[in-house]
């Protein structure tokens, strides 16, 4: 998993204002191929993606990230938008960083906006205001129903991993990590489960909660894959 690392709130030697470094790894996003392009061709690549794939969170930062490098401000404020049409003012301290982080390029105006909606994320009366370049505003894509249903037919069998999955595509962690915990003590053979949990675990450094699961599992007396000790050495010891 190649994780976006933002730093922000950092202090500016000539610039009282907030600003937001990024840090990407520029090869697993694809920008080497486009290291010619124009601003607005490889905008128009991210932005293409996404409408494809509207809810891949990553693929979110990369076009926020991209249009703050290029100083795009005008499509960093769309950008932005359509983060949290997406989120559905779930994430609340994923969408507050970026914006705090992105305050520099955006008009009093727009981090207004921004911040009025997140602070009505309990009402529906706030509208978001958005320009031409957010590609989900129109519809208002909601992506509040992470349900899948239950069943005893073929076509309606529950899938953790897909479960989890989508709860991490939107900032989701906790709840990502019950649903694998709980699946892989339901399932402990189903080696992509503990492949998708370990990964969750390196990625948010969550020693405690690591360490309770890996003594439940040992508890019950379960094979664990090689790669439990290995994060144990990692997150533990």
């Amino acid at each position: 998993m190649h994780k976006l690392l933002i730093q922000s709130d950092r202090p500016q030697e000539n610039n009282a204002s907030r600003a937001l470094d990024f840090f990407l790894d520029k090869d697993a996003a694809g920008f080497y191929e486009w290291h010619d392009w124009s601003p607005e061709k490889g905008l128009e690549r991210l932005v293409f993606r996404l409408s494809k794939n509207p809810k891949y969170l990553q693929g979110h930062l990369e076009r926020i990230y991209f249009c703050f490098q290029k100083q795009l401000d005008a499509p960093l404020y769309g950008a932005l938008v359509d983060l949290l049409i997406v989120l559905n003012k779930s994430g609340d301290a994923l969408s507050r960083r970026m914006i705090v982080g992105c305050r520099s390029r955006l008009t009093d105006t727009q981090f207004q906006a921004l911040e009025n909606y997140l602070e009505s994320k309990h009402s529906s009366g706030t509208p978001l205001p958005f320009n031409r370049y957010s590609v989900f505003a129109d519809g208002m894509l909601s992506t509040n129903a992470l349900m899948h249903v239950t069943g005893n037919g073929n076509d309606k069998k529950y899938d953790p991993l897909t479960v989890a999955r989508d709860y991490i595509e939107v900032s989701q962690l906790d709840e990502a990590a019950q649903v694998l915990e709980q699946a892989i003590l339901e399932q402990p053979e189903w080696a992509e489960l503990h492949t998708e949990l370990l990964s969750l675990y390196r990625s948010t450094g969550d020693g405690p909660k690591f360490s309770r699961m890996y003594a439940e599992l040992l508890g019950k007396q379960i094979i664990l894959p090689p790669g439990w000790e290995q994060l144990k050495a990692f997150l533990v010891d």
